[in-house]
């Protein structure tokens, strides 16, 4: 669990995918947070690009894909990269 704004590390090799699209029909949240300007910087309507920096020892890959936060898990983009990162250990170009 998450004290203030840092996640804890995590106990592995993590790949993260990280959604760039902030505004987006499917997400009402996005609305909001567009709306009154709630969060900085890029974001997926749900999630600032900052707060998935993770600060540990431990191999960390990510990935920005333009897709809103609600669609990430459903995406066919992000699929293949999961398989490569459990294949790899890390998300290939």
């Amino acid at each position: 669990m998450a004290t203030g704004n840092v996640w804890p590390n995590p106990p592995q090799p993590c790949g993260i995918i990280i959604g760039t699209q902030s505004l987006s029909l499917a997400n009402p949240t996005s609305w909001i947070t567009n709306a009154f300007r709630m969060i900085p910087g890029p974001n997926d309507g749900t999630v600032a690009v900052e707060e998935t920096k993770l600060t540990s020892g431990l191999k960390v890959d990510t990935r920005m894909l333009h897709l809103p936060h609600t669609t990430i898990a459903t995406s066919p983009l992000v699929a293949p990269l999961v398989i490569q990162f459990l294949r790899y250990g890390a998300f290939l170009e």
